[in-house]
């Protein structure tokens, strides 16, 4: 899925004669930036945490 998202971010770089040049480039960057925010959030929130009594001892010592 990862390597999924790019594709249709980069489809934008090319010529389309339904798009200006100007508003797809616009749409590039806007469509980029949301994929990022969205790859970290979940790259976040998928990451493995430690559990809650291993940081306490940690914490502690």
């Amino acid at each position: 899925m990862a390597f999924s998202l790019p594709v249709w971010t980069t489809a934008l770089l090319l010529l389309n004669p339904m798009m200006p040049p100007g508003v797809a480039l616009i749409h590039f960057r806007e469509t980029l930036g949301s994929s990022l925010v969205f790859g970290a959030l979940a790259g976040w929130l998928l990451s493995p945490r430690q559990p809650t009594a291993a940081v306490s001892a940690t914490a502690a010592s």
